[in-house]
């Protein structure tokens, strides 16, 4: 709530004046990389989920804000209870507020978990709660609910380009999502949430 806050004029003015574009920082401009990377490494099994997110685009919001695009708990940093700051803002851009709340929803549902079977379920749904509750926060918004569903879509599109470009350029092991469970469960979800069938290439 802090960080969506703070003022998108000011921080536009500082990025234009460390020689970057603010415009670069706009949810169209990362559609427009996004589909452009997906177009480039051929993954057209993906092309489905990418209609899907052209043609199912939520009104324009009046109220953009700087969303992390990225905003779960390894990412956060924490010192005996106090927050101290928040890292890996590869993804920071100018949008709406349930862009945030979006990705944490999709992150948590689909995020690999790497305990004991029996862990798994229980820890599963502790994880879903917390989502849920922290996405309550944007109950106010407009449309919530179908943004909130756009906007979880986008981040597992997002993750899977990430995973076939990791793929592309040999680095198997990289990235929290890069294996046969992490592709599963982003394709389990958009399926769930779109009834789409995805894939990625073997």
């Amino acid at each position: 709530m802090r960080l969506h806050a703070l003022s998108v004029s000011d921080f536009v003015d500082r990025v234009e004046r460390a020689g970057f574009s603010g415009g670069n920082f706009t949810f169209d401009a990362q559609f427009a990389t996004l589909c452009a990377s997906a177009e480039e490494l051929g993954l057209n099994q993906l092309r489905p989920a990418i209609d899907w997110l052209s043609s199912e685009r939520p009104s324009q919001s009046q109220t953009d804000v700087i969303c992390h695009g990225d905003f779960q708990p390894l990412n956060i940093l924490v010192d005996h209870g106090s927050l101290t700051g928040v890292i890996d803002w590869v993804k920071a851009t100018i949008a709406d507020p349930a862009l945030d709340y979006g990705a944490v929803l999709a992150i948590f549902a689909t995020v690999p978990i790497r305990v004991p079977a029996g862990l798994q379920r229980a820890l599963r749904a502790l994880m879903n709660n917390l989502a849920r509750a922290h996405s309550r926060r944007c109950r106010s918004l407009p449309q919530r609910e179908a943004k909130l569903r756009y906007y979880q879509i986008f981040n597992c599109v997002v993750q899977l380009v990430t995973v076939g470009r990791n793929r592309a350029q040999g680095r198997t092991r990289h990235g929290v999502y890069n294996s046969s469970v992490g592709v599963a469960n982003l394709i389990n979800h958009v399926h769930q949430l779109t009834g789409l069938n995805v894939s990625l290439p073997a």
